[in-house]
């Protein structure tokens, strides 16, 4: 039983739709002045869905040892615990909805179904590895006879991201259009995953003469990493003694890195504003079982998410700075 709890209650961590994230960071970003909304052609049918809905629901939703609960009390909680965040997504729907009618762009019954089918399986894959197994199949061999089958869970999904598919397909239309993968970030790409990397430690500061004083500390024995988590102004790599994930040869740090031999340390590096030292672990060979044609299409792809999920984010909250919103909730 207490598995069956966690999986659900990791459902229920999944289906939350990113933008609303985007929604609330950018809430107190709108104009002081007391702007107006333009009443639009889906108003009435939202209200009229919004109260079909709610009469749906049974007038005594539930009863405790004879005591009724009524319908209104559970519709007031809603809203007051979760009514801003639904009302942050509304607000968002309704942005994309207004620009991609303005760009004349669409999504077909078909795009939508089949975006919501790719979701529902993303989510029950994630909540199969975060619950400990390998696939959505097992998960379901364990489901059996213990709670809510994988199909109910499927249902379930599928209900909770098909008021907001739409929306997301519309967005990542108007976004696609200002996004190119080149053939380098591919190639890049490959290397970083595939390629031979070099494992390493490093020590950032803000200047030449800091950076002088490290490579001194060095020469006179201080240990590179105490030296890192006392000096770096990396908060990343300086938590971890000064290291960094493997980086290929063609990065800004991977080649002074692979000029190295494991447990020598590089001369100053300058980079940007700051200036770096490295220190070489080891040299980690390629894997030539992989090869670059096999996998660029997929790598593409990958790229082309990564750059709608950060672009999903910042162009929502430029829809929200641009507009004009009253809330009056």
């Amino acid at each position: 039983m207490k598995t069956v709890l966690f999986i659900a209650g990791i459902l229920a961590m999944l289906l939350v739709w990113p933008m609303t994230c985007a929604c609330a960071q950018e809430a107190g970003a709108q104009p002081t002045e007391e702007p107006t909304v333009q009443p639009t052609d889906t108003t009435a049918d939202t209200d009229a869905d919004a109260l079909a809905v709610i009469d749906m629901l049974p007038k005594v939703v539930a009863e405790v040892n004879g005591k009724p609960i009524p319908r209104d009390k559970l519709v007031a909680l809603a809203v007051g615990v979760y009514g801003r965040q639904a009302l942050e997504s509304l607000i968002s729907q309704e942005l994309i909805r207004q620009e991609a009618a303005r760009q004349k762009v669409e999504v077909s019954q078909e795009e939508i179904k089949a975006y919501v089918d790719l979701r529902v399986q993303e989510q029950l894959q994630a909540l199969a590895n975060r619950a400990g197994f390998r696939n959505v199949e097992d998960l379901a061999r364990l489901m059996e006879g213990k709670g809510p089958s994988l199909e109910v869970l499927r249902k379930e999904a599928q209900e909770a991201f098909q008021p907001f598919a739409k929306s997301e397909l519309l967005m990542r239309k108007l976004i696609e259009k200002s996004i190119s993968i080149s053939d380098q970030q591919i190639r890049n790409a490959f290397d970083m995953q595939f390629g031979a990397k070099a494992e390493f430690l490093q020590i950032v500061v803000n200047s030449r003469e800091e950076a002088e004083g490290v490579l001194k500390k060095l020469e006179m024995g201080a240990d590179f990493g105490q030296l890192a988590q006392s000096v770096s102004v990396d908060p990343a790599s300086r938590n971890r003694g000064g290291a960094v994930p493997p980086q290929p040869e063609n990065s800004p740090l991977g080649k002074p890195a692979f000029a190295l031999r494991p447990g020598e340390v590089s001369e100053i590096i300058p980079l940007g504003d700051r200036f770096h030292i490295v220190k070489l672990v080891s040299l980690i060979p390629a894997n030539d079982k992989v090869k670059f044609d096999d996998v660029k299409d997929a790598l593409r792809r990958q790229l082309m998410e990564q750059a709608l999920a950060q672009g999903q984010q910042e162009w929502l909250a430029k829809q929200f700075k641009e507009a004009e919103i009253q809330r009056n909730l």
